[in-house]
């Protein structure tokens, strides 16, 4: 008989595979994945960045993060940029049709993940938000994602 510890990760991982399903089946965000969507997220909140912080935000590795970035400048939604100061130093950042972009998709972002938990009740999705912050603290590592005023929010 399986550990609980092991149940909890299994029922942890199925719900999330679920919840991504659900989110990205939206054709309104068709042409982008999750990773990518992160990503361009990622550059609005924080501006431009290394691939290498890229990488580690998304919890990505260095090659994941060079075909990601590549696949959304061949979309012109990011651009490459070398420091004038220190030619080696590589920045990725939005362009103005990643910005036209995320801002047209992230309101349908928004509605696709509220739907993922409307099962739930207020007081249930307070809970999980809760606990799963809790572990995300206490793991090696620790948090190192942005934790908005949408995570607080009963309604979503």
């Amino acid at each position: 008989m399986p550990h609980e510890s092991i149940n909890l990760f299994h029922a942890l991982l199925g719900a999330t595979k679920s919840a991504v399903k659900t989110i990205w089946a939206s054709e309104e965000l068709a042409g982008l994945t999750g990773p990518q969507f992160g990503l361009l997220k990622s550059l609005h909140h924080r501006g431009a960045m290394t691939p290498g912080e890229l990488a580690e935000i998304l919890v990505v590795s260095a090659g994941n993060i060079t075909g990601l970035i590549e696949r959304l400048r061949k979309q012109g939604l990011v651009e490459r940029r070398r420091l004038a100061s220190d030619r080696r130093c590589l920045r990725i950042d939005l362009t103005p049709a990643g910005r036209a972009k995320l801002d047209a998709i992230t309101p349908v972002w928004e509605k696709a993940v509220k739907s993922c938990f409307k099962p739930l009740s207020p007081i249930e999705r307070k809970q999980l938000t809760d606990l799963l912050n809790r572990l995300h603290g206490l793991l090696p590592g620790g948090p190192h994602c942005c934790h908005t005023k949408d995570s607080k929010e009963s309604g979503s």
